[in-house]
């Protein structure tokens, strides 16, 4: 029978071994890859995911050194808070400290939701708009952290990100860690947020969606 992985091994009879790598060719049973096609992202992602195939990074080819990576890139589009936490009653919704809750699942470029994706997370705003000097704007900004989940409907696993986004241009998020296949995992999040009116440009109350790209790193390890 043949075991799952990519890579050179050893071939002839016997079963293959489970992993990737180079390997000398000859008889006998396959054996375990090197380090250098080690992968982590063995499960099964839906058609529908917007998960790419795990891709190795610069110097995967083997031998398992400092700039061994995989990396996985996400492409998808996140809605508009659904609930927020007001400083105070009465006040705009776009009030310093206000607390904007995400909580939906991940979409396609068409709005159609993401089969077994999700992001939950939150946003305080941290600064407004200013006008300072002419042709000098201090533009408004929020504090951002999510959590995304992929599943499969047998495993899942999350990657958190966190950072500064702001009101017309967005951000970008760093990727700190995540769960399961994605532990110890790095990168970046790139959000881009947009408007049905041009005149509109609070990230939080008038974005209509926001276009979402993110990089995933992991060692090889």
């Amino acid at each position: 029978k043949s075991g799952k992985g990519s890579g050179k091994g050893k071939s002839g009879k016997g079963k293959s071994g489970k992993g990737s790598g180079k390997g000398k060719s000859g008889k006998g049973k396959s054996g375990k890859g090197g380090k250098g096609g080690k992968g982590k992202y063995h499960f099964n992602v839906p058609a529908s995911s917007p998960v790419s195939s795990p891709s190795p990074g610069p110097g995967s080819g083997g031998g398992g050194g400092c700039c061994d990576v995989n990396v996985v890139e996400l492409d998808f589009v996140m809605v508009p808070p659904n609930a927020t936490v007001p400083v105070s009653t009465g006040l705009p919704a776009s009030t310093i400290g206000t607390v904007f809750i995400y909580q939906d699942s991940l979409f396609d470029t068409d709005l159609v939701p993401l089969e077994g994706t999700f992001v939950a997370g939150l946003c305080t705003r941290t600064q407004l708009f200013q006008n300072i000097a002419p042709g000098n704007d201090l533009v408004g900004a929020g504090y951002c952290q999510f959590t995304f989940t992929v599943s499969d409907g047998m495993s899942s696993v999350t990657f958190n990100a966190v950072g500064e986004l702001f009101d017309v241009l967005g951000g970008t998020l760093a990727v700190t860690g995540g769960t399961g296949a994605l532990q110890g995992v790095y990168g970046e999040v790139e959000i881009v947020p947009f408007y049905q009116v041009p005149t509109q440009t609070d990230l939080f109350t008038e974005a209509a969606v926001y276009v979402a790209s993110a990089t995933l790193i992991d060692p090889l390890t």
